[in-house]
This record gives structure tokens, sequence and C-alpha cells, in this order.
């Protein structure tokens, strides 16, 4: 009898902690979801970034970072910045990393002369919309041959008009 009361008092305990770990997990997919797609393409040594950016928004700034995991750790080392982009593509997304002449004020940072084996890009818009960030593999981005104003992306190949699809938090609720 005292084990079949046991039981009944963790039930209700065992119920509410599922509901509690759905709920969790539910957030976790939606948010891992809800990440904006960001495209890369690396032509003749040229990297070019696609970021999503809302009609209304403008791009304010770009970090690039060597992407790893040391004992188990992300770890981020900056490697560029730049902010202020000069030309209409690079205010709608459209960004050339280590171009510093593109930019209002860039980092003194040198491209690696040979480029990491991942690089994190982060890009920051003001206006309307939400920033976007992305690792990528830097060889598997080198060797994809992509035809003109196609990106490669964590989904596979982009155009840019997929890719700003993609914006999210855009006055027009688009994205």
């Amino acid at each position: 009898m005292a084990a079949t009361r046991s039981r009944e008092a963790w039930l209700p305990a065992g119920i509410a902690l599922v509901v509690v770990l759905c709920f969790v997990a539910a957030f976790v997919i939606s948010v891992v979801g809800d990440t904006p797609v960001v495209g890369m393409r690396i032509d003749d040594g040229r990297i070019t970034v696609r970021a999503p950016v809302c009609p209304e928004g403008e791009v304010v700034s770009v970090r690039v970072a060597h992407y790893g995991w040391v004992d188990g750790h992300e770890v981020r080392t900056p490697l560029w910045k730049a902010s202020g982009p000069l030309t209409a593509a690079g205010r709608r997304g459209e960004l050339s990393l280590w171009q510093s002449a593109d930019y209002r004020q860039a980092s003194s940072g040198e491209r690696p002369a040979r480029l990491p084996e991942w690089l994190a890009v982060e890009v920051s818009v003001a206006g309307g919309g939400r920033g976007s960030e992305e690792a990528f593999e830097t060889a598997e981005v080198a060797a994809a041959k992509l035809p003109a104003g196609v990106y490669l992306t964590r989904k596979g190949r982009r155009t840019a008009q997929e890719i700003d699809a993609h914006a999210r938090g855009c006055a027009d609720g688009g994205g």
C-alpha cells in the first residue's frame, strides 16, 4: 500500500517534468529553426558573404573569427571586423571580407595567407530585422564551384533572393 502511494505521489511530478521537457525541446527547435540563413562564396581568393536583410534594414557591421573547438569548448578568435559598408550591395547584405576599402571603418587585420578550417561570420543590421551569424568550412565553400549570384549555406546552394527570404523580424512580417 505504501509503495502504491509513493508511485501515486511521483506520477504528477513525472508528468510535469515531461511537459516541461517538451516545452524546452520545442523552444530549442524553434530557435534553431528560426536562425537566418547566411551564405558564403570564395572566388579567386575573394570571400563574399550574403546575409539576410529586411527591406527597411541595412548592414551595420561584419565580424570574422577563426571558429573551432578546444577541449570541448567553442572558441572564436577574432580575425577582422568592419562597419559602415560604403556600397549599396554591402548595406543590403552582400559583404566582401577583408576588403577594407568597401567600409567606412575596418580593423587592420590582414586576411590569413591560409584560411582557417572554419570561419565564423557575424553580421549586425539596423533599421529592421535581426542580425545573423554562421560558421563555414572554408575548404567546402572554396570547392563548391558556385555560379554567379549563388552562395553556399548550411541548407545548400541559395541565391541572394532565397537568403533574403529568411530575414527575421521585418516590419512587413516577412521572413
